[in-house]
């Protein structure tokens, strides 16, 4: 079976390539997720007073999940590596 090559070419109309599933250019669908964010969102983030303090939470940090990785293995360390995060950023 060969192939032929068209010898001319059309463009498609609007209906056919809406048929097809394609947006035009310049009419994009609205939808939820192209509302604007909220002005009210918090984001949570660390911030230390001083560098002393940030390198003394984050030995904390380490000599916790250290701790928690020898004496009972990689899910305590999880939990224990969560649960630090969780209460510096709040």
């Amino acid at each position: 079976m060969t192939f032929v090559f068209p010898a001319e070419q059309r463009v498609l109309t609007p209906a056919e390539y809406a048929a097809l599933g394609y947006v035009q250019i310049g009419n994009p669908p609205k939808s939820v997720a192209d509302a604007p964010l909220p002005a009210t969102i918090d984001f949570p983030a660390y911030r230390a007073e001083t560098k002393e303090e940030a390198l003394i939470d984050i030995g904390t940090g380490i000599v916790k999940i250290g701790y928690a990785l020898a004496t009972g293995g990689l899910g305590p360390a999880t939990q224990t590596t969560l649960g630090y995060t969780i209460s510096l950023l709040t």
